[in-house]
């Protein structure tokens, strides 16, 4: 992913190679684009009073239910304390159907 075309300006991530020896809390947050936009999930986990960006993934042109099913295995993966969904705009209509 390119700087220029980034969501959050690169430089203001503090990139990590190892998170602190201990107990960590994960976060999973997502903002639901559409055919024209991209959805991006952002995994984060905090170690003693830090939050660490984890991952971000980009999804373009991706179905509902390809989302949701990323979204999924994401969460079987890293067992998240807890996950957002931007519910405004697109991200309602994503939000009533990951209730179905």
């Amino acid at each position: 992913m390119s700087s220029y075309g980034s969501l959050i300006d690169l430089e203001l991530i503090d990139w990590y190679d190892e998170l602190p020896k201990g107990r960590y809390e994960a976060y999973l947050g997502m903002d639901i684009g559409s055919t024209s936009d991209r959805s991006a999930i952002v995994t984060a986990k905090r170690a003693l009073d830090t939050t660490y960006i984890d991952d971000i993934a980009m999804l373009r042109k991706a179905s509902y239910e390809e989302q949701l099913r990323i979204v999924k295995e994401m969460h079987a993966l890293n067992n998240y304390s807890s996950g957002y969904i931007d519910k405004t705009g697109i991200g309602s209509a994503f939000a009533e159907f990951c209730t179905k």
